[in-house]
């Protein structure tokens, strides 16, 4: 993915964690010939859309993104390290997550935390 895939990406993201919360409306798999991929249901899809996304190049971005930023938490670059259900990730991949770690982690976070009742 490129840089710009990237942070369109970003934008799109907490909204969909937030529509998806609490249902099984997307996750990692293994498809039929072997190889990682992301579920998604119709109404995942049509929710990517209503946010003017591509949901196939959405969900293909989330896979490679998660990929990308358990690499980095294992502080490794070693795609090959990575769970069977998460795709390999190009180095180039894996510096822009680097680059954009902190913006991915809030967009990731689902929006502000809860309010801490005292």
């Amino acid at each position: 993915f490129t840089e710009k895939e990237l942070t369109d990406f970003m934008e799109v993201l907490p909204r969909f964690l937030l529509w998806a919360r609490g249902n099984k409306a997307a996750y990692p798999i293994i498809n039929e010939a072997g190889k990682p991929d992301f579920f998604h249901t119709p109404a995942a899809a049509a929710k990517i859309q209503e946010f003017g996304r591509d949901p196939k190049r959405f969900f293909c971005l989330l896979g490679r993104t998660a990929a990308a930023l358990y690499l980095v938490e294992e502080g490794s670059d070693l795609t090959g390290a990575l769970p069977e259900d998460m795709p390999p990730v190009t180095r180039e991949e894996l510096a822009l997550v680097r680059k954009h770690l902190t913006s991915l982690l809030r967009a990731g976070a689902e929006g502000p935390p809860p309010a801490i009742s005292r």
